[in-house]
């Protein structure tokens, strides 16, 4: 950095003044005289600052998610939360945070949907046991379940009216006779069934991946305030 010497008689005359990384650690600011210490290290208690730093965001990211999680109408009790529950939260929200990725895999061939339902069921727990991040699997778990039950019915209907329509067609008297068999209310109506359960499906994938990472529950334990 340079400055102008306001000691000296002439305004023009100006002054190096080193400004040195400080160390989070020890709070050293590095010296010019340091050069016989490698600028990735403190040359006081010789901590390497990326590791350093990285290890005060990781804390300041636990305490913010401790704030959090007090904040969240959903955990109600007046005795504080210990780091065990700390981790136990941030495991779960790991596996939260895996299941929608699959979830989102799962365009791309059911395996990755199938393998997500399993490990929402499989880590579920009791509802009266639960942290907030089981709201999550529970969201996960209904999401699943019922857009593929809708699913399957528009399907169902698509491919009994295709069916049917094809029957009729081979009867037709005419060209448009026989497109006009394809176009009946019932396959139009398994075709918009299918449509939406898909829609609502992503919707709900998209809104859980986002409210969990705004480490908050789901459903109908969701705080809206969040």
């Amino acid at each position: 950095m340079v400055q102008e010497n306001r000691n000296s008689g002439t305004p023009s005359e100006f002054t190096l003044v080193y400004e040195g990384k400080t160390c989070i650690k020890c709070n050293y600011q590095r010296q010019a005289t340091d050069d016989n210490t490698p600028e990735w290290a403190c040359p006081s208690c010789g901590v390497v600052y990326a590791k350093a730093e990285a290890a005060e965001r990781e804390r300041q990211a636990d305490e913010a998610l401790l704030n959090r999680i007090e904040r969240v109408e959903f955990v109600k009790t007046n005795q504080p939360i210990d780091v065990k529950e700390v981790a136990k939260i941030k495991s779960d929200k790991s596996i939260a945070n895996l299941i929608y990725i699959l979830y989102f895999g799962s365009i791309f061939g059911g395996v990755s949907g199938l393998a997500a339902i399993v490990l929402a069921h499989m880590h579920r727990k009791d509802m009266g046991k639960q942290n907030w991040v089981q709201s999550h699997y529970a969201w996960q778990i209904s999401t699943f379940w019922f857009s593929l039950l809708w699913g399957c019915l528009g399907a169902f209907l698509v491919f009994a009216s295709f069916l049917t329509a094809s029957a009729k067609g081979l009867q037709a008297r005419s060209l448009n006779e026989a497109i006009g068999s394809f176009f009946n209310p019932f396959m139009l109506i398994g075709f918009a069934m299918f449509v939406i359960a898909s829609l609502w499906f992503w919707y709900r994938v998209i809104k859980g991946c986002i409210v969990l990472n705004r480490d908050a529950p789901v459903g109908d334990f969701y705080d809206a305030s969040m």
